[in-house]
């Protein structure tokens, strides 16, 4: 199956260095609807984006996440 631009979820947060990058790591990790996850830190949005494991995780529930953890996201479109 080949992926589109559908499946993966776009997030811009304050994820702005290596120790929040490292901060946040295993809730995203830990997060079983989360296939693979990267963060921009050279984009000025500081883009979180999202893949999910057989689109089982919306994009409430990453804000959600994220939020807990103390940062801020907001879905890009």
């Amino acid at each position: 199956m080949c992926e589109t631009v559908d499946d993966i979820l776009v997030f811009k947060t304050n994820i702005s260095n290596e120790e929040q990058l490292q901060d946040i790591s295993a809730a995203l990790n830990a997060c079983a609807g989360i296939a693979q996850w990267n963060v921009d830190l050279k984009d000025i949005d500081f883009v979180l984006r999202i893949k999910p494991a057989a689109g089982t995780t919306g994009a409430a529930a990453i804000i959600q996440l994220v939020k807990e953890q103390g940062y801020q996201c907001h879905e890009l479109e």
